[in-house]
């Protein structure tokens, strides 16, 4: 069920999604704690839908539930979660938080996803999109410009990381 909806998710089919995940994880939630390993990816998820159905702080807390989660167990969705987490933040404002948590992901997605490079990427997009919120556009602009074909190379238009590059590099002029 997780795993449908992670593609109905990467189709940008949130309501769906949500619908899914939040029954995912209650049959999870029936079984075991909210921090068992199981549940860093369907949170994470389930954040991803909200977020799209901009329900922010719901999105948050999701994201926070599996930091939380792939923290005590060293899960590999600890990097990609951070940077979901710091994308909400930064976007809202938050973007010494958001920036913050980008640090911490760093490392845990080189440790965890070196073969998948478009990962990388979106936590360096991530990164430009957070310093040209801060003022910082020359330095975020180049991040972004950089990071870009890593992620235009994994996903299609329509996606959720394709359409979230494309605004982004419509909003900083990067198009």
């Amino acid at each position: 069920m997780g795993n449908l909806a992670r593609i109905i998710l990467e189709r940008r089919g949130f309501a769906e999604a949500k619908k899914l995940l939040e029954r995912a994880i209650a049959i999870n939630l029936s079984q075991h704690d909210a921090t068992h390993d199981d549940l860093v990816f369907p949170f994470a998820n389930l954040g991803l839908a909200k977020a799209g159905l901009g329900d922010r702080p719901g999105a948050e807390a999701d994201l926070q539930k599996s930091i939380l989660a792939a923290r005590l167990h060293q899960h590999r969705n600890l990097g990609p979660a951070l940077v979901d987490l710091a994308s909400l933040r930064c976007s809202s404002g938050k973007v010494e938080e958001g920036l913050g948590l980008l640090d911490e992901a760093d490392p845990a997605i080189r440790l965890n996803y070196e073969d998948e490079p478009w990962r990388a990427a979106w936590a360096r997009f991530t990164r430009g999109d957070c310093l040209s919120r801060a003022g910082r556009r020359a330095e975020g602009a180049q991040l972004m410009r950089a990071a870009a074909d890593p992620i235009k190379a994994r996903w299609k238009r329509g996606t959720l990381y394709r359409e979230a590059l494309d605004a982004r590099l419509a909003r900083w002029g990067l198009a």
